[in-house]
Parts: structure tokens; C-alpha cells; sequence
């Protein structure tokens, strides 16, 4: 493929301006070869310029990678996918008696536990946090039993990352890197934000006082916002196996790369294709996809196209990959309607892949359904959000998040209009396309609430 730079950028460029987003970096591996647009600026406080070396929280995204060195341990034979954690960790215990004892490793990287997203009290930032960590778990409850649906859970992944600790006999960040980054030539790829080059460092930008939807007129979409300003945000060490990761966009495809090619000298070639095996399909009823080990896999007609997003306070990042054409992709956007740029973006890369993405809209006219049995408080620990209807219309309001909450985020306030009985489309104050949030029912008869890849429980 011949890569027109002038293009991207020139493209790049403009949508940063219509979103309000001070920067972006997009990096697109094809041929073997990576190319790499930087576009505005890195940090609004100081004016630096965006540049292809900038080194951004990539977030949940961490969780591929982690996934990935787990991977490098089974095919090493250290660990089994359907091996139980109890084990190798021992002490291990959950609130769930059932989940304490039959957890696997597969259910950690499939989002499968049903474990909570998580409370991440302050166990310090020494060596031994994540062992602290996981001596705190007793109280971790569950969304649902063991592997009946595919609930995202944060504190899964801590638990997959003091495994790995336990497995090698070294630190978290020290396996990780001899495991993975080091073999596969990831320079510019650091496991927390604090070993990250201070000048190529991005932070978030958010607006300091964007409007609540509900003082808005109910029928627009959304409404001008302050200019974001930076905001900065450290991932604590302890939160490092599920979003601490820093690296540039040319880093994560080059690490994307890594799993398409077929040459044992990147990784096992068995291994990472069972991350692309389906586990578990996604309760969304958008778009569908599955969970694998690791990876988010999206339905299509090529033969695999996956992919991970990571989400920080004004910061996020996108990796995707396609296998038929061999194509990875990475955005990384610091503030204003990142999502939005990210949707825009997708499109034209989308049409490059010769993937068809069809554009998720809410319908001129509200379906008629009966929202009454949904409303209520739900709640995935320590967020809290209720799904309510007033004269204005159905809304999701987020309620608090514990004391323990660092880095999680909330639900959103959000404008819902129905589409189907089970799926809605839902407005942020600061978005300017709607997300699909999708009503969900177990056989048990309980009520989940699932958007942006988050679940949450109805509890009353």
C-alpha cells in the first residue's frame, strides 16, 4: 500500500479541529512497514507540538499485553489456560466460595469471572503491591456466576498479573519485560506512566465545566464545551497488569504486528492464535463480537479482525488489527470528543481495510418499548449509576464511586433513546455520536445494564 502522509495528515488534522481534540498520533503497520502521523499539540499548558514519539497511558489496552506474557507462560508449559488460580496462588480467595475454587486462568482473560470491576484500596507502590492486592481480594464480589457472561473485570487482570509475579519469581513489570517487550523490541513501551520520558509524555484534556445534558434542551444531541484544558493522571503501580502501559502508537502496532506474523521468533504462533479463539460473545446488541483472551473479536467477513480500546480521564487509544488484508491500526487522542474522532477515523480506515462498519444511530422516532422493568439502581463496584425516566425522557445517572475508585470510570449522564427492546442509543453531554447501550437478561431472571464494554447489575 502506498501511504499518502499528506493525506492522513491533512485528514487527521481536520477532524482533531471539528472534535476540539488539542492532539493525535496514528500509526498504521501494512507491508511489514509502519507509518506514523502526529498531528496538534502534546500539552495545551505548554504548547508542545504532537509528535510521533509521544508516549501515551494507553489504559485497558494493557490488558492485550498481559494477556499476551500469560500466553508466553502456557506455551512455555508453566501454566494451563484451564488451570484453577487457587493452584498457583495460594490463599486465593474471593467472596464467591464457587469462584474461589474453580476460577481459571481462562475465565481472568476472558472477562468471563464474573468477578467486580473492582475496589483498588491503597496498598502502597512497592514490590509487592499486587501482593497486597490480591490479599485484599476476600471481599471482591461477583456481577454474575462464574461464566455466564462476558462482564469486564479490572481486578481479573490484577489477579492474572500477580500470577504471572508468582509463575516467574519476579516483579510484575520485570516479567513482563523479559517476557515480552524486550524479545519483541517494544523501546518505547514502558509498564507505568512514572518510567515514561517526562517530555514525551501526553497528558489528558478534559473541560472543566462541560454542561449536564439534563439542563439542555432534551432534542439536541450535544453542545459546545470549554476548550479542555490538560489534566494529569497517574495509573497506580498496583492498577499496572490491567491499564499501566505507556507507549506511542508506532509501539502498539508493532506489538499488533507481532501477533499476525507466523515467525517464532516474535511469539508462538499457537498461542496468540488461541487469543483470537472466541470465548465468550459480547452482550451487546450492536455489533456483537466476541471476548478472546485478551483481545475484543469484532464480527466481519475477513478471516479475524480484533482489536482493544483503553479509556483514561481525557485520554484514549485504539488498536485494532485485520488479519485479511495483515493491517494494524493505532489512534491515540488527548481530550475533547476523543470518541467521536475515533468513529470518524474508523470509517476512513475502515474503507482502507475494505472492512464495511456501519454507523451506529439512534432512529428519528423512539421505539415503544417497556422500559418500566429495567429502571432501578444498578451497580458494578464501586460505580453506581441509575436508569430512570422523567418528563425529559429515559436517562442514565451515574450516583457516586467509592472511596477506592481510583481510576474507574464512571457512567456518564446520558440521554437514552430506544431503538429496540433491548438496545438503546445513549447521549453524552460532550459526545457528538451516540453509543450503543444494550438491556440484558440472564436466565435467572437478573438485569445487566452494558455500554462502552462495561457492565453494570441491577441491585434494586
Amino acid at each position: 500500500m502506498d501511504f499518502d502522509y499528506s493525506r492522513w495528515s491533512e485528514r487527521l488534522q481536520e477532524l482533531c479541529r471539528l472534535h476540539d481534540v488539542p492532539g493525535a498520533t496514528l500509526a498504521i503497520g501494512v507491508g511489514g512497514e509502519v507509518h506514523e502521523v502526529a498531528v496538534g499539540v502534546l500539552d495545551k499548558a505548554t504548547g508542545a507540538p504532537m509528535g510521533n514519539d509521544a508516549m501515551f497511558q494507553i489504559g485497558s489496552i494493557t490488558k492485550v499485553y498481559t494477556a499476551t506474557a500469560v500466553m508466553q507462560l502456557v506455551a512455555q508449559g508453566a501454566v494451563e489456560l484451564d488451570t484453577r488460580v487457587c493452584e498457583v496462588l495460594s490463599g486465593f480467595r474471593v467472596a464467591d466460595p464457587a469462584t474461589t475454587r474453580y476460577l481459571t486462568v481462562r475465565h481472568l482473560l476472558s472477562h468471563t469471572s464474573g468477578l467486580e470491576n473492582g475496589v483498588f484500596p491503597d496498598v502502597g507502590s512497592d514490590d509487592d503491591c499486587l501482593e497486597r492486592y490480591l490479599a485484599s481480594c476476600t471481599d471482591l464480589g461477583q456481577l454474575h456466576p462464574l461464566g455466564a457472561l462476558g462482564a469486564y473485570s479490572h481486578a481479573g487482570f490484577l489477579i492474572a498479573g500477580r500470577l504471572v509475579e508468582r509463575l516467574t519469581g519476579k516483579v510484575w513489570e520485570s516479567a513482563v519485560r523479559d517476557l515480552l517487550l524486550d524479545p519483541l523490541g517494544l523501546h518505547d513501551t514502558v509498564t507505568r506512566p512514572d518510567l515514561a520520558d517526562h517530555a514525551r509524555r501526553v497528558p489528558g484534556h478534559r473541560a472543566p465545566s462541560a454542561p449536564a445534558l439534563s439542563s439542555l434542551d432534551p432534542g439536541r444531541v450535544s453542545a459546545p464545551v470549554p476548550t479542555p484544558a490538560p489534566l494529569r493522571w497517574d495509573t497506580p503501580r498496583v492498577m499496572g497488569p490491567g491499564s499501566g502501559f505507556c507507549a506511542t502508537a508506532g509501539d502498539m502496532v508493532r506489538f499488533a504486528m507481532a501477533h499476525m506474523s507466523d515467525a517464532e521468533s516474535n511469539l508462538p504462533p499457537a498461542a496468540v492464535k488461541a487469543m483470537r479463539e472466541p470465548q465468550a460473545p459480547m452482550p451487546c446488541a450492536w455489533g456483537g463480537g466476541y471476548r478472546g483472551l485478551g483481545w475484543r473479536l469484532y464480527p466481519g467477513k475477513h478471516s479475524s479482525t480484533y482489536g482493544h480500546g483503553g479509556e483514561l480521564p481525557g485520554l484514549l487509544t485504539y488498536l485494532y488489527a485485520v488479519e485479511n488484508p495483515s493491517l494494524a491500526i493505532a489512534l491515540c487522542s488527548n481530550g475533547g470528543d476523543n470518541m467521536a474522532l475515533r468513529s470518524d477515523v474508523r470509517d476512513d480506515l475502515a474503507a482502507l481495510a475494505g472492512v464495511t462498519v456501519r454507523r451506529f444511530e439512534a432512529p428519528n422516532t423512539p421505539a415503544d418499548v417497556d422500559i418500566e422493568p429495567f429502571l432501578g439502581t444498578y451497580r458494578c463496584s464501586p460505580a453506581e449509576a441509575r436508569l430512570e425516566r422523567d418528563g425529559s425522557g429515559i436517562w442514565l445517572r451515574p450516583r457516586f464511586a467509592g472511596g477506592g475508585a481510583r481510576g474507574t470510570l464512571m457512567p456518564r449522564e446520558t440521554r437514552l433513546v430506544p431503538v429496540t427492546d433491548t438496545l438503546l442509543a445513549g447521549f453524552e453531554c460532550d459526545g457528538a455520536y451516540p453509543i450503543p447501550v444494550t438491556l440484558h437478561v440472564l436466565p435467572d431472571g437478573s438485569r445487566y445494564i452494558y455500554a462502552r464494554e462495561r457492565t453494570l447489575r441491577k441491585v434494586s
